[in-house]
């Protein structure tokens, strides 16, 4: 199987493909400010509250609220799924489907841009039901943002995929390296038993 690059025949379908690498930087931008943003959105256990600055160290960076956060979040999907929408046009849903694309064009991408979009829904609705000082869900928001951009870079994909492929290997010495900490610890518990 071969996901088919180029539009199928029909002039919709090459609008659509062109439409698709006209906005390819743009959407990368758009991924990359998403993933940015949960730098500095409001936390969820926080909303409407300013903790005391001995158990809570703030950066002094200013901290985005939850209307903004959401309507930058609606902008960022809107245009995530725009893309995606021109790349099944210009694909056609079968083939897009059955073939093995990579980036925006894979079925991975396509499931974690609906979890994305299921997370601002559930937000965007308490938001609406409780207000804005009352405490919010967690959100699962900033995980789901670095997972579309680690799918959509082909560069962060072959650095997870050499990670995968290496860790086996050094699970041995990792073992190897915990046994003898315990080892270790548990001599010092006997040697030093009596010493306050």
């Amino acid at each position: 199987m071969y996901t088919q690059v180029h539009p199928r025949e029909g002039r919709t379908a090459r609008l659509a493909f062109l439409t698709a690498l006209w906005i390819k930087i743009p959407v990368r931008i758009t991924l990359l400010i998403l993933v940015l943003l949960s730098f500095i959105e409001q936390p969820a256990w926080c909303a409407g509250h300013v903790p005391a600055p001995e158990y809570y160290l703030m950066s002094g960076m200013a901290v985005l609220g939850v209307p903004v956060m959401l309507s930058l979040d609606w902008l960022g999907i809107s245009i995530l799924y725009f893309e995606l929408g021109l790349i099944i046009t210009y694909q056609g849903f079968h083939r897009w489907r059955r073939g093995r694309g990579k980036g925006a064009a894979s079925l991975p991408y396509a499931a974690v841009l609906l979890l994305q979009l299921l997370d601002v829904v559930v937000a965007t609705s308490v938001w609406l039901a409780i207000g804005e000082n009352a405490l919010h869900p967690m959100r699962f928001a900033p995980f789901l943002r670095l997972l579309l951009l680690i799918i959509q870079s082909e560069q962060l994909r072959l650095q997870f995929v050499l990670v995968n492929r290496t860790l086996p290997a050094l699970a041995s010495v990792g073992a190897v390296l915990v046994a003898f900490l315990f080892i270790f610890a548990w001599a010092a518990l006997l040697v030093f038993e009596k010493t306050k």
